[in-house]
């Protein structure tokens, strides 16, 4: 797999790339009413593409602290 560059990542990609080191929670839900059963009528901007998940769980991401991890709230694969 070719490397990511930074550059190229969306906004909420990018939330996720600088949360990974230190395992920060990335919340996209927008209300209580956010569940995956709504999941067809969230906003293409809440996506995050399987090769950004892969660089991270990989190594090819940044350098992971001793809390690194990968927390996300309110995103599903459909």
């Amino acid at each position: 797999m070719s490397s990511l560059e930074i550059s190229t990542l969306t906004t909420t990609e990018e939330r996720l790339w600088h949360a990974f080191p230190t395992g920060a929670l990335v919340d996209l839900r927008s209300g209580p009413d956010d569940g995956p059963d709504r999941a067809t009528s969230w906003p293409r901007t809440r996506d995050i593409r399987a090769e950004v998940m892969a660089a991270l769980l990989t190594g090819s991401g940044p350098d992971a602290g001793s809390g690194a991890g990968v927390k996300l709230a309110g995103e599903v694969s459909p």
